[in-house]
């Protein structure tokens, strides 16, 4: 070894300077040994190509060199070229290839460093276009990379602007756009670029860069806990990484895949998945990711009641990151294992950190989670009026995201996702006898896309829709009417699994995971609103499995009963004065056969209807009754799927009997193009629930012709007063958090359906003819729709056998065959169906 050799700084630089140039050598390192010396060295060696390092020296020089002083030569490299250049552009092309492998290299191991060397670097020394629009994207990631993400969005639309932008530079535009829209809260502009560049990256037959979005969206679907989405997309991207042999990335799906695995309550497997990460990134000095596998071991930690451990890993990780953006996530766990043992100055120091950090960084979804912390500390010391305000400045944060979201699925995942501030919000108000606040809060709370939609749709001209007031609400109320509205608290969603793992002594924690179980009642007429506590937990109600997700579950003698007492009583004295019902479920409550409850032991005949929210009611209320030229239009299929319906064709034919109209046999080619005329519309065929897709949801029009639900939401136009589905699982509803019943009710009620008539279950053929032959006579002799199914129902329980003239199964042969409410019970009203346009006397039929 030569004196030279024990010189390094020349040494990094030899490393990074690949191909090796012996022009620009000496005008580079001009105190570095000559070319010559090189040589004789042993440093570079001749080869067919030029002079080169060879291959035993690259390895000498990177085990010598850590990751920082490869950066710093780098930076000497990128900077005496650029020097260069200025003088001999001809130097230019080399340099921005030298900047392209240094900018990579900065994004893996230290990305707020990125925009130091980019910003040096004149534009308009780019040798061709595709180098100047590089540039201009390194500029823009620089600054998201810096958690200035308004800014980094700004660039970076810009530069999508550019007509003759490089499909490449493009494809890596859109998806750090979205990356940054999704910190800043913009959910569907996120969601779309992903989608974009993965379509623009699948055309170049890219299937790295494709894995490249498919991690990035799975994180957003991680964030939104879309869990299965988000698992389709990270075991996408991890396969063709792995086939790739591409460890870095595979370490951040890594991560995901691990948080994926915590929040389903898989610990090992996500002690695993981290693991395997930080083995990963430690080869790569990322000391950033490095420090949130730390943030990460730390909530792993905490779950397990490991608090001390968990505290010391948050300061590791506080120590190790230079992301600002996640110094959040590390303070606001570091309070919450100070928060779990009841240490609440330790809690909110480390919380307000957080959001000091808050204020100087544009990532609004996590300053929400940072005010709702706050608020379960003012809570915890019992100052309701000081948690209040915590929540309230946390939803305002919420709703100003939710805003400009346009797409359904989207808000739906958003509002589940920040269910537990609203309830903290509901509690806190509650406690302060703050009725019509608490009842306001409620419904911002639940069907807030469901809302939008009946506004677009409807004679609003609104694209978001209100939220009323009690007093709006009470207005809107016919004397008589009295609204029971529910609110479910700390009803399980997509974070149940990870509940259901925490050991027995984590009682705290989970209390601020989850609210504490609860069902509140508002009970409103127009003159006066009360609320009550139920005495019930809502997980109690909910289907054992999805696939028995409908209401027959509820039928039990014994948890009729119980339901009754629980959620009817409180407004007993409420029931007996009123003249009419209106339900406003949440959650499980949705599947609840309200009309076995209220026709039970409590012997309420009452008309009864339900809705998704006062909000919805008052929409649907909005609407003018049908303008619509013809009574009744029936449509009719007994074939399908099995079994075969037998009585469809007679149940059409009784409607249009009963009402005036015209029966189509099915399948009947654009039927759905003259429905519009009609004020009622009836559908006698089989229809099927799909739990997975509830939008898929689809009813039988013909032999291989279904209807589904999506399709109705997208094409069908409808005027009518009334749309009876006279169809198994019809108003079977998947019931997300975010509270939006999915299926065939939400698009009926959607393309213009004041109210929807549905089952809640798979219906007796016979039982149904009979009750929908009486609910059409009651129709036409005037009753409102709810009146209407009141009076058939009253009439089929108590109908007996020698009355019945269709032939009946061997179960049913007993005095009186349509008793048991599996029968009756089912048939439920949701809308507004309390009135209908004059029904005009019989004047045609098929």
């Amino acid at each position: 070894m030569t004196a030279f050799d024990a010189d390094s700084t020349y040494l990094a630089v030899l490393l990074v300077f690949d191909p090796f140039d012996p022009e620009l050598w000496p005008l580079l390192a001009p105190t570095a040994p000559s070319v010559g010396q090189l040589q004789a060295a042993g440093w570079v060696q001749a080869t067919a190509d030029g002079l080169s390092l060879p291959a035993e020296r690259r390895e000498q020089l990177q085990a010598q060199f850590d990751s920082a002083s490869i950066r710093v030569a780098y930076q000497q490299l990128i900077a005496a070229e650029l020097m260069l250049s200025e003088k001999q552009p001809a130097l230019a092309t080399r340099l921005f290839a030298d900047l392209r492998t240094f900018a990579e290299l900065l994004i893996r191991q230290a990305p707020h460093e990125l925009a130091d060397v980019v910003y040096q670097i004149p534009t308009d020394l780019a040798p061709t276009k595709a180098d100047r629009q590089l540039l201009e994207y390194y500029r823009g990631l620089a600054a998201g990379l810096r958690d200035q993400y308004a800014e980094a969005c700004t660039l970076l639309s810009q530069l999508l602007a550019q007509p003759d932008l490089e499909p490449m530079i493009r494809g890596r535009a859109l998806n750090s756009d979205a990356t940054f829209a999704r910190y800043s809260g913009h959910y569907d502009r996120a969601l779309a670029n992903y989608q974009a560049s993965f379509a623009l990256w699948e055309a170049q037959s890219d299937p790295v860069r494709q894995a490249y979005v498919l991690l990035n969206e799975g994180s957003l679907r991680y964030h939104l806990q879309e869990y299965r989405a988000a698992e389709r997309c990270l075991n996408s991207s991890l396969a063709t990484l792995q086939a790739q042999n591409l460890l870095y990335p595979q370490a951040l799906v890594l991560i995901n895949l691990g948080l994926l695995a915590r929040d389903r309550g898989n610990w090992a497997q996500a002690l695993s998945h981290f693991e395997q990460a930080e083995a990963i990134l430690q080869a790569e000095n990322a000391t950033d990711f490095l420090g949130r596998i730390a943030n990460n071991l730390g909530e792993l930690a905490l779950l397990q009641g490991q608090y001390q451990a968990a505290r010391e890993h948050f300061e590791q990780a506080l120590a190790q990151m230079s992301s600002r953006v996640y110094h959040i996530d590390a303070y606001l766990n570091y309070g919450l294992a100070w928060h779990v043992e009841g240490m609440f100055e330790q809690a909110e120091s480390a919380y307000r950190q957080a959001l000091d950090l808050v204020e100087s960084v544009e990532r609004q979804e996590i300053a929400a989670l940072v005010w709702f912390r706050l608020g379960q500390v003012a809570a915890a010391r019992n100052d309701h009026q000081q948690a209040e305000q915590h929540y309230l400045q946390a939803i305002e944060l919420i709703e100003a995201m939710r805003a400009p979201i346009l797409a359904e699925s989207l808000q739906i995942s958003l509002m589940g996702r920040w269910q537990q501030v609203y309830e903290g919000a509901v509690v806190a108000y509650l406690a302060q006898s703050k009725v019509e606040a608490a009842f306001v809060m409620a419904e911002k709370a639940r069907a807030r896309a469901l809302n939008d939609l009946l506004a677009r749709n409807g004679q609003t001209n609104q694209t978001i829709g209100t939220i009323p007031s009690l007093s709006a609400l009470q207005q809107s109320l016919a004397q008589g009417s009295l609204m029971l509205d529910y609110m479910t608290i700390g009803a399980v969603g997509p974070e149940a699994s990870l509940l259901a793992a925490l050991p027995a002594s984590a009682k705290a924690l989970r209390s601020l995971l989850i609210q504490p179980a609860a069902t509140w009642l508002f009970a409103i007429t127009a003159e006066q609103a009360q609320a009550f506590n139920c005495q019930i937990d809502p997980n109690i109600l909910l289907a054992t499995s999805p696939f028995q997700c409908d209401g027959r579950r509820f039928l039990r003698p014994a948890i009729l009963q119980r339901l009754q007492q629980r959620l009817l009583l409180p407004a007993q004295a409420c029931l007996q004065q009123a003249q009419q019902v209106i339900i406003v479920p949440h959650g499980a409550l949705h599947h609840v056969p309200w009309n076995a409850l209220l026709l039970g032991e409590l012997q309420l005949d009452l008309p009864l209807t339900t809705i998704p929210s006062a909000a919805s009611y008052l929409q649907l209320s909005q609407r003018l009754p049908s303008q619509a030229t013809e009574a009744c239009v029936a449509l009719s299929y007994a074939g399908g799927v099995e079994p075969a319906l037998v009585h469809t064709h007679a149940e059409a034919e009784a409607a249009v009997q009963a009402l005036g109209g015209q029966h189509y046999p099915l399948p009947a080619p654009n039927i759905q193009q003259e429905l519009g005329k009609y004020r009622i519309v009836h559908i006698a065929c089989h229809g099927v629930f799909v739990l997975d897709q509830p939008l898929a949801s689809w009813l039988q029009f013909g032999p291989e012709q279904t209807v589904s639900a999506l399709e109705i939401l997208t094409t069908w136009q409808l005027a009518a007063d009334l749309v009876v589905l006279s169809a198994c699982q019809s108003g079977v509803s998947e019931i997300v958090r975010g509270d939006e019943p999915f299926g065939l009710v939400r698009a009926f009620l959607a393309v213009g359906a004041r109210a929807v008539l549905v089952t809640l279950w798979p219906v007796d053929d016979v039982a149904s003819a009979v009750l929908m032959k009486l609910f059409y006579q009651a129709l036409q002799i005037g009753a409102a729709p709810a009146e209407a199914l009141l009076q058939a129902v009253q009439q089929i329980r108590s109908m007996p056998q020698a009355q019945v003239t269709m032939p009946l199964a061997p179960s049913q042969q007993t005095e009186y065959p349509f008793a048991d409410p599996h029968y009756w019970a089912g048939y439920q009203l949701i809308g507004v169906g309390n009135s209908i346009s004059t029904v005009r006397p019989a004047t045609s039929a098929s």
